[in-house]
């Protein structure tokens, strides 16, 4: 146990004294860096302020995010580059080939006006598909489709990952998923707060289905419909604390799963590795 102390103690201080040095400023490279640090602050009353009181104080949480740390700015500043690459790649399509299909790529989906013109002609034909859906089978072939097609993940997670038993061999993993809002508890909680989400929630749902052709009353319908399925999905899950718990949800699937339809979902997805053990994860 105090081993298990130890390693998050000295991960902690590692991740705080790290800095990163975003471009234009001082290059050189300090791996412990007391500009970040708070002196005022006893290691022993507080090791986090001390290690890293100063940093905080000088970039507060930026308005448009939740979080932020030496990472998130690092990100930043990634994306921020990644975008001067693409710009200059739309500005600059005749170069090649390859500057013009990620050119003409990146401008396709900044062209706003075009987008809203097109409205929702994109998606009419997968919309006209879903519609037509009328047997437990269609919709398992349409999961498949979506899955395969990289549209969305419905229902539930499936990735390939290390086996946390054995990290030497990767193996397809299931999760339990299908739900839109961060947690299990969002659908399931009546204090206030939960329940003024769920509500912008189901008004979110209803603006996307008439923005697809559905009236007032139907879209609100559709809505509702969805965040019954969603909430019945959460009702179903797990909560955090126990997917936590390695062996509670670690386990080799040695025979089909309860549901047949979850089988031949996962089965068709991982087809090309029939012969890869799964697990859940």
């Amino acid at each position: 146990m105090r081993s298990l102390v130890k390693l998050a103690f000295v991960g902690t201080a590692t991740a705080a004294f790290v800095a990163f040095t975003p471009p234009g400023k001082d290059k050189t490279p300090k791996y412990i860096d007391r500009a970040n640090m708070d002196l005022s602050v006893k290691p022993g009353d507080n090791f986090y302020l001390y290690a890293n009181g100063n940093w905080i104080k000088k970039n507060p949480v930026p308005g448009s995010k939740t979080r932020w740390g030496s990472f998130d700015e690092l990100r930043e500043e990634s994306s921020k580059r990644m975008r001067a690459l693409l710009e200059d790649a739309a500005k600059n399509s005749g170069k090649d080939r390859l500057d013009q299909m990620i050119g003409d790529f990146y401008a396709s989906g900044m062209d706003s006006v075009a987008i809203e013109k097109k409205g929702y002609q994109p998606i009419e034909a997968d919309l006209k598909r879903i519609d037509n859906i009328n047997s437990v089978a269609d919709i398992v072939n349409e999961i498949v489709a979506i899955r395969l097609n990289g549209y969305g993940s419905p229902l539930f997670g499936v990735f390939v990952g290390a086996d946390r038993k054995n990290v030497n061999v990767y193996i397809p993993q299931v999760g339990q998923g299908g739900t839109t809002l961060p947690d299990r508890d969002y659908y399931i909680k009546e204090d206030a707060r939960s329940k003024k989400i769920r509500d912008a929630y189901v008004s979110h749902l209803q603006s996307m289905f008439q923005l697809v052709g559905e009236d007032a009353n139907k879209a609100s319908a559709s809505a509702t419909a969805v965040m019954n399925i969603e909430t019945a999905l959460a009702k179903a899950q797990m909560k955090v604390v126990f997917l936590l718990l390695q062996g509670i949800r670690h386990g080799k699937v040695r025979q089909r799963p309860a549901s047949p339809f979850v089988f031949q979902i996962v089965s068709a997805i991982l087809q090309p590795h029939a012969d890869v053990p799964l697990r859940l994860a």
